[in-house]
């Protein structure tokens, strides 16, 4: 399955935090709704999104995200 997590509101803006949680939210009801067992995605709204791994995206999916998901390094 491919789901789309949507980051910003226009591809010309920065990263929206906030769009990004209910991202995750939904993501994260998608994949106990189908029994999902194991998730991969990029380190959402880093790269062109502009915000920060380390210092705004992962706590943030820290408190979302279970031990099904993985965050890729690329």
């Amino acid at each position: 399955m491919i789901f789309s997590f949507p980051t910003k509101n226009h591809f010309s803006e920065k990263s929206n935090i906030k769009l990004i949680e209910s991202s995750a939210i939904n993501l994260l009801n998608y994949v106990n709704k189908y029994n999902l067992k194991y998730i991969c995605l990029p380190k959402v709204g880093c790269g062109l999104g502009g915000l920060d791994w380390h210092n705004d995206i992962k706590p943030l999916l820290i408190n979302i995200f279970d031990d099904r998901f993985k965050i890729l390094n690329i």
